[in-house]
């Protein structure tokens, strides 16, 4: 994965959701191909970042998948709901 991917920092990734709870969002969705939405009042709203990419969503993965053995198969795991707490 790139150094210069702001998925790479956790940082980032609390702003994000701090705009999501900020928009009093359900949820929150990362896809590769798109950038990350939240769900705002039934309605996906998508953040203006850059798309998440396939390598970036083994950084995101990293702060929200504690489980060991599910950390070391992330390539076979094809979704995952979770909580994060800030």
């Amino acid at each position: 994965m790139s150094d210069s991917s702001p998925y790479a920092n956790e940082t980032f990734f609390q702003q994000l959701l701090a705009k999501a709870i900020g928009a009093r969002s359900s949820d929150i969705h990362f896809k590769v191909g798109q950038p990350p939405g939240a769900r705002v009042h039934g309605d996906m709203v998508y953040f203006r970042v850059e798309k998440i990419r396939a390598e970036d969503t083994e950084a995101i993965a990293s702060f929200v998948v504690r489980d060991p053995a599910l950390r070391d198969n992330l390539y076979s795991l094809q979704e995952h709901d979770t909580s994060y707490a800030v």
